[in-house]
């Protein structure tokens, strides 16, 4: 960027890209000798503060910050930013809000605090994909069930909520006689997929 002294007005900043399709001698003459923007305004932009629009409706606000907080989240947790994007619309206030926009590494820290309590509240089947990789890499491994004793075979496993891998059988019958449906792994309340 490229910044020409307006005599009458503020700087205005003009892009590269403008100044190679602008005719340069016009622009001296009317405006003045052209000065490249300072590295101290480049750094002021880079550590300024996200912030809701201010004269927007508290609606719009909380619509604002949903849609950054749901950028900020997707990237580590595609399959579960719109959850934890609406739990902390529903639980925090917008200053802290914005706060933990501004601030990753206590984003990062409210993220895991939800992911532990969906993890807790309601167990939900891991993606197909992530399954898949765990029956492959247990039967890679040569592992055996903890049930039943018998090797793992990806036609014949099931995957737990809670990531464990077992004989499809023997881990249906455990939480149908297990009236806690926990995993004999871990413990953890668990479910498979149907």
């Amino acid at each position: 960027m490229a910044q020409i002294e307006d005599r009458r007005m503020r700087p205005i900043v003009i892009s590269e890209e403008d100044l190679q399709n602008t005719d340069w001698p016009d622009i001296a003459r009317y405006w003045g000798p052209i000065e490249h923007a300072q590295p101290q305004q480049r750094r002021r932009n880079e550590n300024a503060r996200w912030a809701p629009p201010r004269h927007a409706t508290p609606e719009a606000q909380q619509q604002a910050i949903g849609n950054r907080l749901f950028a900020l989240i997707s990237p580590a947790h595609p399959e579960l930013a719109g959850k934890i994007t609406g739990m902390f619309l529903e639980g925090m206030g917008t200053p802290q809000l914005v706060a933990m926009i501004n601030d990753r590494a206590q984003l990062n820290a409210k993220v895991k605090v939800a992911l532990t309590a969906l993890a807790r509240r309601a167990p939900s089947c891991l993606p197909r994909h992530v399954e898949e990789i765990l029956m492959k890499e247990a039967e890679r491994n040569g592992d055996c069930c903890i049930i039943s004793f018998e090797k793992i075979q990806v036609q014949t496993a099931a995957v737990t909520s809670c990531g464990h891998v077992f004989d499809r059988e023997s881990i249906a019958q455990w939480l149908k006689t297990n009236a806690q449906k926990a995993c004999p792994s871990c413990r953890q309340m668990c479910t498979i997929r149907a």
